[in-house]
């Protein structure tokens, strides 16, 4: 239940709507991407350059997470660091997990991941450098515990949930000091924002 009385605009389903659970679609989409892997073994390479990615596109649920999931198997020790190959061993360990276990051990490694950085790997903006100074576990915690904050079982609107993350936490994913310092540009353009 929420309790520092942030208020969300309550979300309320129409009768054609159907909620379900968020489900295991990225243990789902790690199974497939694995069998991809074990039949088109790749070099060490961004998902954008694998042979055959259309093939394993049209297969998963969600494509543009691969990249994250590719990182992610890593941190667990499923998927080679040096190539994209499995790792046998983890590889048959994580086959032995029930789906949810396997969802929840996925969810679990990118909540403690200080190597996976939401903001420098996705959207169009970028910094100038080659490093990002945020921190995205900070940014994953302050996320996390603003969700926490919606009340158990109630629907809210994206749009108030997003207000309410700009107007109580306009820092959730960089310090309020690095706001002046941080050089965002459009990574299309290369203009600052």
């Amino acid at each position: 239940p929420a309790s520092s009385g942030i208020k969300f605009e309550a979300y309320v389903p129409g009768a054609k709507e159907v909620s379900t659970a968020s489900g295991t679609a990225l243990a789902e989409d790690a199974c497939t991407l694995l069998a991809f892997v074990r039949a088109n073994p790749q070099a060490l390479a961004s998902p954008e350059t694998w042979r055959r990615r259309e093939v394993l596109a049209r297969h998963v649920l969600i494509p543009p997470a691969l990249p994250m999931l590719v990182h992610l198997l890593r941190e667990m020790g499923v998927l080679r660091s040096d190539a994209l190959r499995l790792e046998p061993q983890s590889t048959a360990t994580f086959f032995g997990l029930s789906t949810f276990d396997a969802q929840l051990r996925l969810l679990t490694t990118w909540r403690e991941s200080a190597g996976w950085n939401e903001l420098a790997e996705w959207g169009e903006v970028g910094t100038q450098g080659s490093h990002w100074p945020n921190d995205p576990l900070l940014a994953r915690n302050n996320l996390v515990g603003l969700l926490r904050e919606v009340p158990a079982g109630a629907w809210v609107r994206l749009e108030s949930f997003l207000r309410v993350l700009r107007d109580e936490m306009p820092e959730f994913m960089r310090p309020a000091a690095a706001l002046e310092a941080w050089a965002l540009t459009d990574r299309r353009t290369g203009t600052d924002l």
